[in-house]
């Protein structure tokens, strides 16, 4: 039985035991018997052992319109045409996105069908293949969404400055951000916001693209959770991956360039202009990249998520500060 207490962000074990009740009785999947990763807005649980391998995910109603979740949806469906690798979203009860209501609050829940391969581990990435491997992989994903505005398609999802990752104090959240920490923040944000947008760099994107939201299947990566998506700089996906891959790299011993190794797999799949490559361009998008995530962990409303920020905002908040000086 899944312990509540350290991973869900139901209260009690009354409100876990209804949720599972309710999402038994839609989806005949059984939540306990999955195994559960909670992130800062929502919690998902896979289930492997069955004959209809799933991920369940739960999340708070309020976080956003349930219109955008269907916009989520609908993109992943369209790249599920041009990206063998995308995972789908299942219906139950003759809709993608189900509400539940637990304790008097309401939730999402929505079904996808799992991806083959597994979680890829820190030492994964200690060689350039694995970053040829992803660059491809963000490479079709970009060309796919490019295809899509080519013909005449328009998701319904935010641009990114409206999105909850990057929208910085919004109706007085952030309290728990250092006020000269949101200064550098907001500068992070308006200056890639100042940067030009067209069609060759400027898309739907898959808005959280860590390695933490992929499998690794033999030569090949399986592409879930879009629930980020939105429209950006095709950079910021690349950035979110290297925000983390680079870490690992490093812990490898700086034996490549990651990303010129990321670089390399993307032009096999679509092609960014040449500029979107230098170092200041990369970087202000790392900048965003941690700028967002310190940002997201802030809010963070799960028992996991608490956990998380206040392990990692301190240092979060001294990187921050570094790039402001």
């Amino acid at each position: 039985m899944l312990g509540y207490e350290d991973e869900s962000f139901f209260s009690t074990k009354g409100e876990f035991d209804e949720a599972r009740e309710k999402v038994l009785a839609l989806t005949g999947l059984d939540i306990a018997a999955g195994h559960v990763s909670s992130g800062s807005r929502n919690i998902t649980y896979v289930l492997s052992e069955s004959v209809r391998p799933s991920v369940i995910r739960i999340s708070y109603a309020d976080v956003k319109p349930i219109k955008d979740v269907y916009g989520e949806l609908m993109f992943v469906d369209y790249l599920r045409e041009h990206v063998r690798t995308v995972c789908n979203p299942v219906p139950f009860d003759n809709r993608l996105v189900n509400v539940i209501t637990v304790a008097g609050t309401e939730y999402y829940v929505v079904v996808s069908r799992k991806a083959n391969g597994i979680s890829p581990a820190d030492a994964d990435f200690d060689n350039e293949r694995i970053f040829e491997l992803y660059g491809e992989k963000i490479g079709q994903l970009h060309a796919a969404s490019r295809t899509s505005f080519e013909e005449g398609f328009h998701f319904q999802r935010p641009v990114w400055t409206e999105a909850p990752g990057f929208d910085f104090g919004r109706n007085g959240l952030g309290e728990s951000i250092p006020a000269d920490v949101m200064e550098v923040m907001v500068r992070i944000r308006d200056r890639v916001a100042a940067l030009p947008r067209t069609p060759e760099t400027f898309g739907m994107i898959h808005g959280d693209m860590t390695p933490l939201n992929t499998f690794l299947d033999w030569d090949d990566v399986w592409l879930f959770d879009f629930d980020d998506s939105c429209y950006h700089y095709f950079m910021y996906d690349m950035a979110a991956f290297l925000f983390q891959g680079i870490r690992y790299a490093h812990a490898a011993g700086d034996a490549f360039d990651p990303v010129a190794c990321l670089r390399r797999g993307y032009e096999r799949a679509n092609a960014l202009p040449g500029e979107c490559w230098s170092d200041e361009y990369v970087h202000a998008f790392l900048d965003l990249r941690c700028a967002s995530a310190a940002w997201v962990v802030g809010q963070a409303r799960t028992p996991a998520g608490l956990k998380l920020a206040k392990r990692v905002l301190p240092s979060m908040f001294e990187l921050l500060r570094g790039m402001g000086a």
